[in-house]
């Protein structure tokens, strides 16, 4: 899927000015100084990609690493391909949409499940039977 996602944003740079790239936190996204902050640990950043806003682009197999401005201050950025989740052209009237399916990492999906709190050995347990039914 990361070649997929390459070919499509090599694309979309050869025939657009600016577009937009929807990102979700990932662990080895980096985000300078900055960080996410606030919503954006839990639905994303949204990363405009037009002529004044980045510079210093380049790519591997794995990540995009670039400077992009935020509130007027430069931060480089490595973003991982696993966390780009779409693509489009205008946030309003989009011409296109490319979406991907968000696949959290197992880590995040391990502090997503409830905890279990086990009883004490002095303490007492009602188990109640409902499976059986009264006969009158």
């Amino acid at each position: 899927m990361v070649k997929f996602k390459k070919d499509i944003l090599e694309k979309v740079f050869d025939n657009f000015e600016k577009f937009y790239i929807h990102i979700m936190p990932h662990k080895n996204l980096i985000i300078g100084n900055r960080g996410l902050i606030d919503q954006e640990k839990e639905k994303g950043l949204m990363l405009v990609f037009g002529p004044y806003s980045y510079k210093d682009f380049d790519w591997d197999d794995e990540n995009i690493y670039v400077s992009m401005r935020f509130s007027g201050v430069w931060e480089f950025l490595t973003i991982p391909f696993d966390s780009i989740v779409s693509i489009f052209d205008d946030p309003l009237n989009p011409n296109f949409v490319i979406s991907f399916r968000y696949m959290p990492e197992k880590e995040d999906v391990d502090k997503e499940k409830p905890k279990v709190e086990k009883t004490k050995e002095n303490e007492k347990v009602i188990k109640l039977n409902f499976s059986r039914k009264n006969k009158e």
